[in-house]
């Protein structure tokens, strides 16, 4: 029990680290192109690269109340605290949240 309850600290540790090293304290800017496909943006920030953000698959594997809860509407997700805080707790929740899965860099 005790060394199962040293690695999940240690894990959290790792990422908490990890997050704060890659944070820099800025509110960067994100700025949103709309790609050729409907339905299909890029985002371009100042630190990690590119997101590709598909809304079509996206609305197909989840229900719009995932991400845009009971008020159908857009979404701020124009600094990184809030793709963030919409996004990266649904891809670590389904184990897919490492950096590069969105990121270009």
């Amino acid at each position: 029990m005790k060394n199962t309850l040293l690695v999940i600290v240690l894990i959290v540790f790792a990422f908490v680290t990890v997050f704060l090293a890659q944070h820099d304290g800025t509110n960067s800017p994100i700025t949103k192109v709309n790609n050729q496909e409907p339905g299909v943006y890029t985002y371009t920030g100042e630190t990690r690269g590119e997101v590709v953000f598909d809304h079509n698959a996206h609305s197909e594997m989840m229900g719009c109340t995932d991400c845009h809860g009971d008020t159908p509407g857009k979404i701020d997700v124009t600094t990184m605290e809030g793709g963030h805080g919409l996004c990266a707790s649904c891809h670590n929740d389904m184990g897919i949240g490492e950096c590069t899965v969105c990121h270009s860099k």
